[in-house]
């Protein structure tokens, strides 16, 4: 639910506390304006989403808010950015934080205390709280964000997606009259992810004031009051979900656009809809049945099982690990990997994905068990740098692999040192870069692009070492929807190449469109092995795993009891595509 608002009452009656009058930037290492004659107005309780393609200027623009430009980053700025009435050129980042919190897109930017529950009390202690209530504070916080586990852990310690809540939870017990969040739910499996969401739901209907960038529009569609797109430094749309997403230059952009208005437009191109129906929640396109006959669900094909095809390229049997002073990590995880496979290995934040990665690449030393290449290679015997010539890591952070300065230089790094000619070095980076949207950042610093293109020049920096096996860590953070599609093409390129993917992913969507095989994991266990549809319409283990059912299986189901059958597909216009191929309608 939007927060309500008194009879009479608009939230724009109110006076703004953020007013933006054209503002253009420039980062002092770029050639081209990440801003450009930026106007906003942000009001008083207002709950926004902030989107757009994957290096839009959307992280710029927070930065411009919060004070970080031009006071940490330099370059060429124009406008006025005031915040609360004070201009930001004339006052410090410190000093806007007492009323403005920000939850950084890389949560280890923010950690630093040596225990989560000192991280939790860090802020609080500052603004000098009481130790009482800073306790209070802390403890009803590690319940809310389901953190009591880890309370006395390093941040360091933590995996990708737990360091995030950390980080949120952080600025949040603050209180902060705006709050200012980069993507804060991108490494967070759903069900944490809707815990955040929610929590920001009820700190929105408290009064406080939320700038979301996010690219999950399912997730706060149906919940933010406006929706701010922003394309190439521009804002193109701004209006109600509604409006937004319902406008056909939305989808243009390449901004993900919630399931249900995906289905919805879809079916609308040769069904006659009401145009004043714009429904954002599964449960309202119950009203569909008013204009398309019933389908017989038996005359649509299922799902096939899902065989074990060709040769075993990864035999992973048995295998145990805990970091030291800890918990088991991995218990008794056990898979086989064919070659030309594509398989999502799926779970809750701090379920062993990455700990299982790291195991296969020998970073970290198993206590149990056996990893084997080929049917012969051992690869627990094997150096790391061994194992890479054949097998490619791409990791969650992209900082933890970039260290060029150019992007041109990063992706050249491997085979430079393997002494490739440099005419040969040349023509496969330029290739790869090309592939992934990077050759206009050719010469730019890697340091200075968005979370979503380090990500790319991160993964460009493996590709071009063409390996057997591709493991990618989470790569659809921070991507668009054009860029998680152009990252679909090279994959389904390389699979047909006979190359096998690997991906550890908290994206549903990606998972259900791509993959043909889901392995989930809990607690360091391999919890269930199966298609997309077997996976994702199981309801207890989605739970265990940590994993919700996603819009488009809610939708699915929807259908079948309305007597629309169930079609096969799991993309939303493909299941209005089958609709209509049926002509039911």
């Amino acid at each position: 639910m939007r927060r309500e608002l008194k009879v009479g009452e608009t939230l724009r009656e109110q006076k703004a506390i953020v007013s933006i009058d054209n503002l253009s930037f420039r980062y002092a290492s770029s050639r081209r304006y990440a801003l450009k004659n930026v106007n906003l107005e942000i009001y008083e309780g207002e709950f926004i989403l902030l989107m757009g393609p994957s290096g839009c200027g959307k992280t710029t623009l927070i930065r411009c808010i919060n004070g970080l430009i031009p006071h940490f980053y330099s370059g060429e700025y124009s406008g006025k950015v005031r915040v609360f009435g004070v201009d930001v050129q004339e006052s410090s980042p410190e000093k806007l934080s007492e009323k403005v919190g920000t939850v950084f897109q890389n949560p280890e930017n923010q950690l630093f205390c040596l225990s989560v529950r000192r991280e939790l009390a860090f802020g609080l202690e500052n603004r000098l709280l009481p130790p009482p209530k800073i306790k209070q504070i802390v403890e009803e916080t590690l319940e809310k964000f389901r953190m009591k586990h880890i309370a006395d852990k390093a941040p360091y310690e933590l995996s990708g997606g737990e360091q995030q809540k950390v980080a949120i939870a952080s600025i949040l017990v603050m209180r902060p009259k705006l709050l200012l969040l980069d993507e804060p739910t991108s490494n967070l499996d759903p069900i944490s992810a809707v815990e955040v969401i929610s929590f920001l739901k009820e700190l929105s209907s408290e009064g406080i004031s939320i700038l979301i960038s996010e690219h999950r529009s399912w997730l706060l569609a149906p919940i933010v009051d406006r929706v701010i797109i922003m394309d190439n430094g521009h804002i193109v749309l701004d209006g109600s979900p509604e409006e937004v997403f319902y406008n056909d230059k939305a989808l243009g952009i390449g901004i993900e656009i919630p399931p249900v208005v995906e289905f919805v437009k879809t079916l609308s191109r040769k069904i006659r809809l009401p145009k004043n129906w714009r429904p954002l929640k599964v449960h309202e396109l119950s009203e569909i049945a008013k204009y398309v006959s019933p389908i017989k669900c038996d005359s649509l094909p299922q799902s096939p099982p899902i065989k074990a095809e060709g040769k075993t390229i990864l035999d992973v049997k048995d295998v145990w690990f805990k970091y030291e002073g800890g918990d088991y990590a991995l218990k008794g995880v056990s898979m086989k990997i064919f070659k030309g496979d594509r398989v999502a290995i799926m779970g809750s934040n701090g379920a062993g994905k990455t700990t299982l990665i790291r195991a296969i690449m020998n970073l970290v030393k198993i206590e149990k068990g056996s990893i084997v290449f080929n049917e012969k290679i051992d690869l627990t015997k094997l150096p790391t740098s061994k194992i890479a010539r054949f097998i490619g890591v791409c990791f969650q952070n992209p900082d933890h692999q970039i260290f060029s300065e150019t992007v041109f230089d990063e992706v050249a790094f491997l085979l430079r040192n393997l002494r490739y000619p440099e005419n040969v070095v040349r023509q496969r980076v330029k290739r790869i870069l090309t592939m992934l949207d990077l050759d206009k950042y050719a010469e730019s610093s890697p340091f200075m692009l968005s979370e979503g293109e380090r990500k790319r020049v991160a993964l460009a920096s493996i590709l071009v070492g063409d390996p057997d096996i591709l493991i990618l860590d989470e790569p659809t953070l921070g991507q668009d929807r054009f860029q998680k599609e152009r990252l679909k093409r090279l994959l389904e390129q390389l699979t047909l190449q006979g190359k096998t993917i690997i991906v550890t992913t908290h994206d549903i969507e990606f998972s259900l469109s791509f993959f043909k095989r889901i392995i989930l994991m809990s607690n360091g266990k391999v919890i269930a092995d199966g298609s997309p549809l077997e996976i994702f319409t199981n309801e207890n283990v989605l739970r265990s795993a940590n994993l919700i059912k996603p819009d488009v299986v809610k939708i699915r189901e929807l259908l079948k009891d309305i007597g629309i059958g169930t079609p096969l597909h799991l993309s939303p216009r493909d299941l209005a595509l089958e609709i209509i191929s049926t002509k039911g309608a």
